[in-house]
């Protein structure tokens, strides 16, 4: 069974962790392929791109994609991907969140994209670890369907399946 998941997450525009810290297993092996800026030198932690793809046994590679769009960009992307984020960045700027403290509070904003495919429920878990460490690191809050900070994320997402 092929798992999928997309969740967006609205941030203050800072430094990102390193990317090592996205599937951490997955750096650690040897059957992995990643892509990305965030190896560029003098961005400070500003990536804006990472995709992660490593083998699974007897079926389809998993692939971790983050992509982010900073209000306050060192450059423009030029990726689709990286680009179809600036509608989210519009929406906060028009109100559309608002209600939501975090959010509201934010002058300068990044909005990322952390996207997942695999068939191995343990990448999947690592998954959701990646977002919980993200919304931590960022101070974040997911959007969509459920706005979720670090905290409320882990009892949905984390704590939920642990029992």
């Amino acid at each position: 069974m092929l798992l999928f998941t997309e969740l967006v997450v609205v941030a203050p525009d800072g430094p990102h962790p390193d990317a090592e810290s996205f599937w951490p297993s997955v750096w650690a092996g040897e059957e992995f392929d990643s892509d990305g800026d965030f190896y560029y030198d003098g961005i400070d932690g500003r990536w804006t791109m990472l995709e992660l793809r490593t083998k699974v046994a007897g079926a389809a590679d998993s692939v971790l994609e983050v992509y982010t769009f900073r209000e306050r960009r060192n450059y423009d992307p030029g990726l689709d991907d990286v680009a179809r984020l600036e509608r989210t960045l519009d929406d906060v700027k028009a109100g559309r969140w608002a209600d939501d403290a975090t959010i509201s509070a934010m002058t300068e904003v990044a909005v990322t994209s952390l996207t997942v495919r695999t068939t191995s429920t343990d990448h999947y878990r690592e998954y959701l670890e990646s977002v919980a460490m993200f919304l931590d690191h960022s101070g974040g809050v997911t959007v969509g369907r459920l706005v979720l900070d670090a905290a409320g994320f882990r009892r949905t997402f984390l704590d939920a399946a642990a029992s």
